[in-house]
């Protein structure tokens, strides 16, 4: 058992885990760590803790913590302690900040507060609100004294904590292992003493430390981005070109995009089972899961046996399949215990029916599993801690998948680096742009005839601009070409601490003062979500509110009604029935609120159908439990544009249909009602949860079609249309003839579908409307959260050309021109193309 758990961003296991963490074995380190003191003073911190353990056995006052463990410790750290806890004025009066720690002057380095031994770091006094968690009350008071580092002591335990822009870590120390001399125990000593002894605090080893953790998770995500990139390209190379599936390769090559998305899908599978995994969600305890289906046992099996198997193996692949299948369906196993079904979309059989179908190769899936799961470093291959991996941050990773677009090499062709960006050429663009870029490792070219060209261009003379080769592709190999449409539709990564910050000032005015029930009534979205950061952030601000609404008002009752049974308790303090089920596990607790909150407060728009997914995948990541299954999200977060839609006040002629559409909402609330009651009592049907769906979006159609026209026509202004042929469906919904506005506007409705229009109000019918159908009072989201693009949308000219002539840049003004006509010469529909793409664009403005 470890006895060092760390815990956020600002602790990465992989970087600080005592022996086996980067730091370590960084040689920079070696004399600010002083691992060779530590073990000589590991037998004095023994006797010392083990003595102050047997004092603190039978005392139950913070007092007696401070007074036979934090000034022992201060003994063998060399520190100098204030004389009596400190108080500082916070938002919540005047609160303990604990000891001031003092090494050479009157300036504090840092606080350790003590508790009553064995009292919890992360729940109030008896009776007191959640907000009076000893966690959150040093995080305030340490702010109020421009403190980022703190400690926690309760006799057992020292958690050392670190707050940073709304954001929470620490790494927590058992003492008990410590004092048993344990192996774990002499490595958790080592932490204690690289990091706080007197001369570490004073050479600030502490903050080094975090801050090289930063850049070594900035690292670990550039990283892993490059890594998913290779493994997305390896699945899709792997089953193109597998023997087996060789009749259907025409096929798949066909159908690469909707490849590409079940492909997304296979990697999103095995991202979330590596998270839930490291979070301990999925019984690992159980040892047919351990030793049969677990990931990471495979990932690391892959790894020593990468250079043992072939892609004619079939072992690994079927039982990554199994695991999805196991996963999708559960199993009752009877006395040794039970694997839940997560149903969901996720790990939907019909979801990837294309990839169920074919065969991938053990050997290309091992190195898939090897590129999500390890890293070369300097210092050899080092395994991703998921655990401590923020889902923000792999949900970038795996956001900018978003941005290419697969396609296969259907002759040999060049991955090369110029003018700044990752282009892939053929072997005529080679020779082009080798003419006016000189080359600066043309032995890698792997080709004779154009490496011998490419000499003797780089021989008339050097350039600034040089051409760099990645790598040679071979026929048949799939490779990603980047797009331009992250800039295009608004699609922008925001740093995690400004999520939080952002998602705190505007929720907390919200929640003030309301009960649990009035805050689950709280409706926030976000309309461009991407990966969905921002609501993920919410989740977790408004699910922390919840279980505190929830622990106030049980608190209440239980001082009101003493002698209460706690059952009776939870009856009169309405507490949910899946909260009460974990009422004093608070990790667990927090995740059915987070599940709460999901299922009540939160919706999210995406034009892009992927982004909707992976939005899904980092939600269901936050909130899995592990008795309960992935939360249904399909009528809370739709595809659409966001910023194409017209209201639909606007679009029905004043005094007809009103009487149609209230009488369809109606319909539409009954299904929504059988969502919410299936979604509290049985959330694993999600057959049943599809079927509601699908029976709330069919009784709205006709009301989307006839927006879709309407964005349609919108959309179709000035551009050759026949006014008269576009308007004969607004006089056929004006002579109250729904059906015949519908047949006459057809092509407007595919033009809007195109452009995936969207009506917020069918969509999301709760917010707008009541129960019966009429328009709500105050109608609308009560917060709407997100990045807005800060860049004016507008058509791309050069990223556009750059796939035809990636050295376009390199032409200005008039001579721009003239290379942008050759190049539609040359290529048949480019002209069309770029027309196509700059209305589309211009449709916006």
């Amino acid at each position: 058992m470890q006895a060092v758990i760390f815990q956020g961003h600002a602790f990465p296991e992989d970087f600080f885990a005592p022996e086996e963490g980067l730091i370590w074995s960084d040689r920079r380190w070696q004399q600010r760590l002083d691992k060779v003191m530590a073990q000589r003073r590991f037998r004095d911190a023994r006797y010392a803790i083990n003595y102050a353990l047997k004092n603190l056995a039978e005392r139950q006052q913070a007092r007696a913590t401070a007074h036979h463990l934090l000034r022992p410790l201060a003994g063998l750290f060399g520190w100098r302690l204030g004389d009596r806890p400190e108080q500082v004025e916070t938002s919540e009066g005047e609160e303990e900040v604990g000891y001031a720690i003092f090494v050479d002057g009157n300036e504090p380095l840092l606080f350790a507060r003590t508790l009553p031994p064995d009292a919890s770091f992360d729940s109030p006094p008896e009776g007191h609100h959640r907000r009076f968690a000893p966690t959150l009350v040093m995080e305030r008071t340490l702010r109020e004294k421009a403190q980022n580092f703190g400690i926690l002591l309760n006799g057992t335990y020292l958690r050392l904590l670190h707050f940073e822009s709304g954001m929470r870590s620490w790494a927590e120390v058992n003492l008990t292992a410590i004092a048993e001399g344990t192996r774990e125990g002499e490595k958790a000593w080592s932490f204690l003493w690289a990091f706080l002894r007197s001369e570490a605090l004073k050479q600030k080893n502490l903050q080094d430390a975090v801050d090289e953790a930063k850049l070594h998770a900035q690292k670990v995500g550039e990283d892993l981005g490059r890594q998913v990139q290779e493994a997305i390209k390896t699945l899709i190379s792997a089953v193109i070109n597998h023997p087996e599936n060789a009749q259907i390769k025409s096929q798949l090559v066909n159908e690469l995009p909707e490849f590409y998305e079940q492909a997304l899908r296979f990697l999103y599978r095995l991202l979330f089972v590596l998270y839930a995994e490291a979070r301990g969600l999925l019984p690992l305890d159980l040892p047919l899961y351990r030793e049969g289906y677990s990931l990471a046992r495979w990932a690391k099996w892959a790894f020593e046996n990468r250079n043992r198997i072939t892609d004619n193996d079939c072992f690994l692949e079927a039982t990554i399949k199994a695991l999805f299948r196991l996963l999708w369906e559960g199993a009752d196993l009877g006395h040794l215990g039970k694997i839940p079904a997560y149903k969901g979309n996720l790990f939907d059989p019909n979801a990837t029916s294309l990839l169920n179908s074919v065969r991938i190769g053990d050997r290309s899936l091992a190195e898939v599993l090897i590129r999500l799961t390890y890293r070369q470093t300097p210092q050899g291959w080092q395994r991703v801690s998921y655990r401590n991996l923020a889902v923000e941050h792999i949900g970038s990773v795996y956001e900018t998948l978003l941005e290419f677009q697969p396609q296969v090499a259907m002759e040999t062709m060049w991955e090369v680096q110029v003018n700044g960006r990752t282009e892939v050429l053929n072997k005529e663009q080679m020779r082009e742009v080798l003419s006016r870029r000189p080359c600066e490792n043309p032995e890698q070219i792997g080709d004779s005839e154009l490496e011998s060209f490419a000499r003797r261009i780089h021989s008339r003379g050097r350039s600034q601009k040089t051409l760099r080769v990645i790598r040679k592709l071979r026929t048949g190999e799939v490779f990603l070409r980047a797009g331009f449409r992250r800039k295009q539709t608004g699609t922008y990564f925001t740093h995690p601490a400004l999520v939080n910050f952002l998602v705190r000032k505007t929720l907390e005015p919200l929640v003030e003062g309301k009960s649990p029930e009035e805050l689950l009534q709280i409706k926030v979205v976000d309309p461009a979500m991407g990966s969905g950061h921002f609501l993920v952030a919410a989740c977790r601000f408004l699910a922390e509110k919840l279980l505190a609404g929830y622990k106030q008002r049980y608190d209440e009752v239980q001082r009101s009604n003493p002698d209460l049974p706690e059952t009776e308790i939870f009856s009169v303090a309405q507490i949910p029935h899946q909260l009460a089920r974990v009422w004093h596990d608070d990790e667990r607790a927090l995740a059915v609120c987070k599940l709460l909150v999901a299922n009540h407060c939160l919706y999210g728009v995406d034009k892009n159908p992927l982004a909707v997914d992976l939005a899904k995948v980092t939600l269901w990541i936050e909130t899995a439990a592990s008795d309960q299954p992935l939360t249904f999200l399909d009528h809370r977060f739709k595809v659409g544009d966001s910023l194409l839609g017209i209201p639909l006040k606007r679009i029905l002629p004043k005094g007809l249909f009103a009487d149609l559409l209230q009488a369809k909402l109606c319909q539409a609330f009954k299904h929504l009602q059988r969502i919410s009651e299936l979604m509290s009592d049985d959330p694993a049907n999600l057959d049943g949860l599809r079927v509601a769906h699908q029976a709330m979006e069919e009784t709205l159609q006709p009301f989307w079609q006839l927006h879709q026209i309407a964005v349609g026509a919108e959309l179709s202004k000035g551009k050759g249309r026949d006014k008269n042929t576009d308007n004969q469906w607004r006089q056929e919904l004006s002579a109250g003839n729904l059906e015949g506005a519908l047949q006459l506007g057809e092509q407007l409705r595919k033009v809007g579908e195109e452009n995936r229009s969207f009506s917020w109000e069918l969509a999301f019918p709760d917010v707008f409307f009541e129960p019966d159908g009429t328009p709500k009072e105050n109608a609308g989201f009560d917060a709407v959260l997100g990045n807005p693009p800060w860049d004016k949308v507008k058509p791309q000219e050069l990223e556009f050309y750059a796939d035809y002539d990636p050295l376009i840049g390199d032409y200005q003004g008039q001579s721009r021109k003239d290379r942008i006509k050759e190049l539609q010469r040359l290529f048949a529909g480019l002209k069309q193309s770029w027309d196509a793409y700059e209305n589309s664009v211009k449709a916006y403005s």
